[in-house]
């Protein structure tokens, strides 16, 4: 069975700012902590820079000092220092992508909250720390577009896929995400991330994995 559970910590041979970018693109609901009043608020990693995307209230979006906790406000969660600003023109292909994984925004203000410090166990990453890993060989960034196109071609796979993730009315599930570390799965408004058994490096390897483990035969 595939581990339908984001992991946390880092995995044996797994370098330190891996295991926070995997930890990064493994969730998407956070706690955020603007000027010391909490409130949860559902997330999305963009996809080539340190930088995540939300549909927020107002407060947020004028706050002072944003402190984003992932997945909840613990003293062992992720912690991010993040500059938020309204979303960009620029920017609006993540409003996009943000729907695709959760299908709905929370409110009309939408923010870009650039990453300028991640704390995770122990560690601390500056902005160009995580913009060079992602940018790295192998992270498939500049893959995945078409790779969800191929994917989501093929129903059977979203559907098994969720299946596997114990989603319910699969009918109409849909690929969302893919990282080298697993791939997020919706059906109807029902988020779930499916992780690879080991990390992979291009798109055709993602897709064998995918198929694999959704028990649909290569062609």
């Amino acid at each position: 069975m595939p581990n339908t559970r984001p992991d946390t910590g880092a995995n044996l041979g797994e370098s330190a700012i891996d295991a926070a970018l995997r930890t990064l693109a493994s969730h998407h609901a956070s706690v955020v902590l603007a000027d010391g009043t909490p409130t949860p608020v559902r997330i999305i990693l963009a996809r080539a820079r340190p930088m995540l995307v939300a549909s927020v209230h107002p407060t947020i979006v004028d706050a002072a000092e944003l402190v984003v906790f992932i997945p909840e406000e613990t003293n062992d969660a992720m912690q991010l220092l993040v500059s938020a600003r309204e979303l960009d023109h620029a920017d609006m292909s993540q409003q996009d992508r943000y729907l695709a994984y959760h299908s709905r925004a929370e409110s009309s203000d939408w923010i870009a909250a650039d990453i300028d410090a991640c704390r995770w166990e122990g560690e601390v990453f500056d902005q160009d720390d995580l913009a060079a890993a992602m940018n790295g060989p192998g992270r498939m960034l500049a893959d995945e577009p078409a790779l969800l196109r191929n994917v989501n071609g093929d129903a059977s796979i979203g559907i098994a896929l969720a299946t596997q993730a114990g989603l319910r009315d699969v009918d109409h599930a849909v690929v969302v995400g893919v990282d080298p570390w697993g791939v997020d799965v919706r059906a109807g408004t029902h988020l779930r991330r499916v992780e690879f058994e080991s990390p992979v490096h291009d798109a055709d390897a993602a897709l064998h994995s995918m198929k694999s483990i959704a028990g649909v035969s290569e062609q």
